[in-house]
């Protein structure tokens, strides 16, 4: 029992460390791990908002592109936007040594762990908007996708879209808050209920399942409907065709019966000197 008991302090002494301030940090990544990840997360930055950014002024600038299922885009659009801006606060924290570098600011880290926290939920019901959209103008009639998408109902839709995640976040306060994440070295949601991080886990599970079967059905749907008609459209274009082979070769069955009765029946000339012999 006693060497167990050394084991284990030993092993905790390992994974705590005691900073300058006495604060305590759990070092569970090297700083060449940090390091690593940090220059993803950079990566990820750089790209996101090159990328985001075209796709939200392709929008603005193109009237042609200003349609109902791009205002979902450009909210996804936005809300990654967002994600990749925020993203170098964490590679800045990953960096530092001693934690958020910037203590006067901490409400930065707080803002830059919540958006990080509810963009996950915003993209995925963007996500889930734009199958639903595709679903109902493919296999739906016109008249009925302008009725349901008409400016109005698409601002409702798209404020929906950002309101729900931020209030089911907000509704977690009493079992989980935001800021500087000593375990993982970043900003983003902390707990200190012991069953926080499980009930987090399994929001995250079954919201993420539920949107992500929303779009694999709208997208099944519209890949039956697709495959539907284009059957009928081969099947009327191979009617189509077998329509005028028949006509075709009625036509030339007429044809062939007229020249044959025309080399059978006597000309004028034939019959008169028929007479004189």
């Amino acid at each position: 029992m006693a060497n167990f008991d050394n084991s284990s302090s030993v092993l905790v002494d390992a994974i705590l460390t005691t900073d300058s301030d006495s604060k305590t940090h759990v070092d569970l990544h090297s700083y060449t791990e940090r390091l690593i990840l940090a220059m993803l997360c950079l990566f990820i930055c750089i790209i996101g908002t090159v990328g985001n950014s075209s796709v939200f002024i392709a929008v603005l600038l193109s009237r042609k592109l200003q349609t109902p299922t791009n205002a979902f885009v450009v909210s996804l659009a936005i809300t990654d936007l967002i994600t990749s801006l925020l993203l170098i606060w964490n590679v800045v924290t990953l960096l530092s040594p001693n934690g958020w570098p910037l203590p006067d600011a901490i409400w930065l880290c707080v803002f830059t762990g919540y958006m990080s926290y509810n963009s996950l939920g915003i993209s995925l019901l963007n996500l889930a908007a734009i199958s639903v959209n595709r679903y109902v103008l493919i296999t739906k009639p016109l008249k009925t996708y302008q009725k349901i998408y008409t400016p109005v109902n698409i601002g409702i839709m798209v404020a929906a879209i950002w309101i729900i995640p931020i209030t089911i976040s907000l509704s977690l306060k009493r079992i989980a808050w935001f800021g500087y994440y000593e375990k993982f070295y970043m900003c983003s949601e902390k707990t200190s209920n012991p069953h926080g991080e499980f009930v987090h886990t399994v929001l995250k599970i079954v919201f993420t399942l539920s949107v992500l079967t929303t779009v694999i059905i709208s997208y099944t749907l519209v890949f039956r409907h697709v495959r539907r008609h284009s059957k009928k459209m081969r099947q009327q274009l191979n009617n189509a065709a077998s329509s005028m082979q028949a006509s075709s070769s009625r036509a030339t069955t007429e044809q062939q019966t007229q020249s044959t009765t025309a080399d059978t029946i006597p000309g004028p000339g034939t019959s008169g000197e028929s007479s004189r012999r």
